[in-house]
């Protein structure tokens, strides 16, 4: 069929409605009628691209399983082994394929396959290779030149840097022998670069105790800051905790501060760490809790803002709300004052904001007193009433957005954005500008209200706000509240 719709002058480059050209659609398909359709090599581009910017190779490589036979066919009749799409994925980028091995092996014996050829923000094969802890693809790799010290500015930074990071428990005696490998070969411990600043910040921020042993036994430094200038010893602070006692042991400073002037306390409290957040307030005295950022942010801030983790080997280790149960036991103030910008946030505002646990609200209101009496002055407890019933008033809060081209990440901490010449100083990044592409949130109440503040559905909320034991909640602090009016009269 495809031989006789070509000879009867078929445009064999057709566009369809989803960006896709008779190529790409069977280059993950039968390889004999891409056979056919190539013996008319002078009327197909081979190199096209779909609407987000993938050739026919690209496509045959992300498939999976991978047709092998299909990249061969393509190969042999020249696709460009060095194509990148618009994220700047190539040939070996698809990791997660079932062959990917054999793909790799096929693609090495191709004299004008360039080894290391990078994606812009996943590097080369050999990258992949370390993140997923794959070995024996580690040592093809570098028997076939890769250089084993490149250096990827944003994200991986170095091979080593990769099994640094590689997260995967099943693949945890894998990640110490390519390590070991990597360094009996030459890599280098103290390469600086990648997101994360260097080897040890990496490992500091994920890997085990024993990954980094090894490093500091062939010296790596302690030293060294990432862009927001944050130390290993404060990404050790998101991890495990034995980890965290050894970088101390080394050298790290606990009160040390980064860029934003957060310490290790303000980054094991963003991260839910309990069982670091306890050994540091063991550590580091009475006012640590009071300690501010560069915005007056104090550790109970940063908790009820709340990060995800990078990686999630330790999200079992995530416990915000006994987070904010300790520091309030060591007498954090709940009244607190810190800014985005212009703009000024109590904590429960920047609690509501970053739609925290509803459990966080209740002991931030009632706090950690018998039978949850507050502990805090009446001034306080009016303020964190107003907030509380403004969630009503105003709809839950959104965050903002903020768009860094041309790599497109999508930037959901606004509080940085505000820092961004000092994190992110133009001089270092030319390329990337940043484009504000909504508000935080709405201030203007929802046309839909009427009356009561409470007469809002639960529907117009997200994390069960609206109903039930919220609203009861938010009847017994509007009373509260009046009451305190009607005393200062």
């Amino acid at each position: 069929m495809i031989r006789l719709l070509a000879d009867a002058g078929a445009d064999l480059n057709h566009r369809d409605s989803d960006g896709l050209y008779p190529i790409h659609v069977l280059a993950c398909r039968s390889a004999d009628c891409l056979r056919t359709l190539l013996e008319y090599r002078r009327k197909v581009d081979i190199e096209a691209k779909s609407s987000s910017g993938m050739t026919a190779l690209l496509l045959a490589v992300s498939s999976n399983p991978v047709e092998l036979e299909n990249v061969k066919v393509l190969i042999n009749a020249g696709a460009n082994l060095d194509a990148t799409n618009e994220m700047g994925h190539m040939a070996l980028s698809w990791t997660y394929t079932s062959n990917y091995d054999k793909l790799v092996s096929l693609t090495l014996q191709q004299e004008d396959f360039d080894i290391n050829l990078c994606a812009r923000s996943y590097g080369n094969a050999l990258h992949q290779a370390c993140k997923n802890g794959k070995i024996d693809l580690v040592k093809m790799l570098v028997d076939h030149g890769s250089d084993i010290n490149l250096l990827l500015r944003c994200n991986y930074g170095t091979p080593l840097q990769c099994v640094c990071l590689a997260s995967d428990d099943s693949n945890y005696e894998n990640i110490k022998d390519i390590m070991r490998y990597l360094i009996a070969n030459g890599a280098d411990v103290k390469a600086e670069g990648g997101l994360f600043g260097s080897v040890i910040d990496s490992a500091a921020m994920v890997a085990s105790s024993d990954a980094i042993r090894l490093l500091l036994e062939h010296g790596a430094p302690l030293d060294i800051m990432d862009d927001m200038g944050r130390l290993p010893i404060h990404h050790a602070s998101i991890n495990y905790l034995d980890v965290f006692k050894i970088l101390v042991k080394a050298g790290g400073d606990i009160s040390v501060r980064d860029k934003l002037r957060r310490t290790t306390l303000h980054c094991a409290a963003q991260y839910g760490n309990a069982e670091v957040v306890e050994h540091l307030l063991e550590r580091m005295g009475p006012e640590a809790v009071h300690y501010t950022d560069i915005d007056g942010w104090t550790p109970l801030c940063w908790v009820v803002r709340g990060l995800d983790r990078y990686y999630d080997s330790h999200e079992g280790s995530t416990d915000r709300l006994k987070v904010v149960r300790l520091l309030l036991e060591h007498n954090a103030d709940v009244s607190a004052q810190g800014t985005i910008g212009k703009e000024s946030f109590s904590v429960l505002k920047i609690a509501r904001y970053s739609n925290a646990d509803p459990k966080i609200f209740t002991l931030l209101r009632k706090g950690i007193g018998e039978e949850g009496a507050t502990k805090y002055p009446r001034g306080d407890l009016r303020l964190l009433s107003r907030l509380f019933l403004s969630q009503y008033s105003f709809g839950q809060y959104e965050e903002s957005y903020t768009i860094a081209k041309p790599a497109m990440i999508l930037i959901s901490v606004e509080k940085c954005y505000h820092h961004r010449d000092i994190i992110h100083p133009a001089a270092k990044y030319p390329n990337h500008e940043f484009e504000e592409i909504g508000p935080g949130y709405d201030p203007s109440p929802p046309q839909s209200r009427k009356g009561s503040i409470l007469s809002l559905s639960s529907s117009s909320f997200s994390s069960g706000w609206g109903g039930g034991s919220e609203e009861d909640d938010a009847n017994k602090v509007a009373a509260i509240d009046e009451e305190r009016d009607s005393e200062d009269d």
